[in-house]
């Protein structure tokens, strides 16, 4: 059974969290860097992975 998104109720959920500072502070995230990493994501929406494509079982 799928729910019904509300997007009224949704947006407004999200401004009551960012009024009253419970969303995460995300402006204050500072991963490592990480380059160079032989990933691709294909037109098709295929992932890839040092040129072997990455999936799984249905």
């Amino acid at each position: 059974m799928s729910k019904e998104i509300n997007t009224s109720s949704l947006f407004q959920t999200i401004l009551e969290a960012q009024k009253d500072n419970k969303l995460p502070p995300v402006d204050k995230w500072d991963p490592p860097l990480c380059e160079n990493v032989d990933m691709r994501i294909a037109r098709d929406g295929k992932w890839f992975f040092k040129n072997s494509q990455i999936g799984r079982e249905k």
